[in-house]
């Protein structure tokens, strides 16, 4: 089920899903990209699309392939 929801999921969503389910703030996120909690807020709610230097830091703290979140 989780999967079926994930992979329809607008990019910015599956953001917030992966912080979820990691137990993550996003303050956590933006401290270990090294961003403000402005700007990673501004990802997750789709206002802004992360240069690919961030992109590359949010797959490796999910643990992920980049393209498996911005795909």
């Amino acid at each position: 089920m989780f999967n079926k929801i994930f992979k329809e999921a607008h990019w910015s969503e599956r953001l917030r899903l992966l912080r979820l389910n990691n137990k993550l703030t996003q303050q956590q996120v933006a401290d270990k990209c090294i961003i403000t909690h402005k700007m990673y807020w501004n990802w997750e709610k789709g206002r802004h699309y992360p240069r690919k230097r961030f992109r590359i830091c949010l797959a490796k703290i999910f643990g992920v392939e980049e393209d498996y979140i911005f795909s």
